[in-house]
């Protein structure tokens, strides 16, 4: 009802109250939330905009026929193991598994008889597969080197050095009486002992190689 006019008018619908503001000038009410709401409650499927009207089906697809057996079965193919290529884990000849041993010093902790502290020796070992066999003293201390990434802060000498550590199982001297390599002509006579065993034995032996970051600098 409007009780600014008069006689008072009643109005019977929202449509009819903003017909009368719009006749006199002013802007027209918004629609309530709830009219909006009734009036898509009573909207039926067949009203809806087709996009709207059912749920989405997803397209089929047909298998290509190169992907369809020739016999017509369907389902997955199962192949045999003679069928997967196999992977060759062999070393090639000549390739070894070494264990590269770094040694450096670190400070130990002060104690009540050594105040200023004392150093000791510390190990980092790390695996490096080497072609030994053909390879020149330079190119195996490279690898070495590699092993522990200090390749762009090493280098092996031309003729001699950097010294390092060299043995392998059953070899003279053993780990702890294992000769110093420092020239290409020590390197040589020893890689060829440990290629001579290994023939004989068949199989590479594993290589143990100690080089000293302290002797180094």
């Amino acid at each position: 009802m409007d009780g600014a006019l008069d006689p008072p008018q009643f109005y019977h619908t929202h449509e009819e109250m903003n017909e009368t503001l719009v006749a006199y000038g002013r802007p027209p009410l918004p629609i309530p939330l709830q009219a909006v709401h009734d009036a898509l409650a009573s909207l039926s499927d067949s009203a809806l905009p087709p996009a709207f009207a059912s749920e989405p089906t997803m397209p089929s697809f047909a298998p290509h026929p190169a992907f369809i057996p020739s016999n017509g079965a369907s389902g997955l193919v199962e192949l045999s193991t003679s069928e997967v290529p196999a992977v060759n884990t062999t070393p090639s000849p000549g390739t070894y598994l070494v264990t590269v041993v770094m040694a450096y010093s670190v400070p130990v902790a002060p104690t009540a008889r050594n105040a200023k502290g004392a150093m000791k020796k510390a190990r980092t070992n790390k695996p490096q597969t080497i072609s030994i066999e053909g390879s020149t003293r330079v190119d195996f201390s490279k690898a070495c080197f590699e092993a522990h990434k200090l390749s762009d802060k090493y280098s092996p000498g031309i003729h001699s050095g950097p010294d390092f550590l060299m043995w392998w199982p059953g070899c003279v001297g053993g780990k702890s009486g294992a000769p110093t390599i420092s020239t290409d002509a020590e390197f040589d006579l020893l890689v060829a002992g440990l290629l001579a065993k290994d023939k004989k034995k068949g199989s590479p032996s594993p290589v143990s190689v100690e080089f000293d970051l302290d002797k180094m600098e």
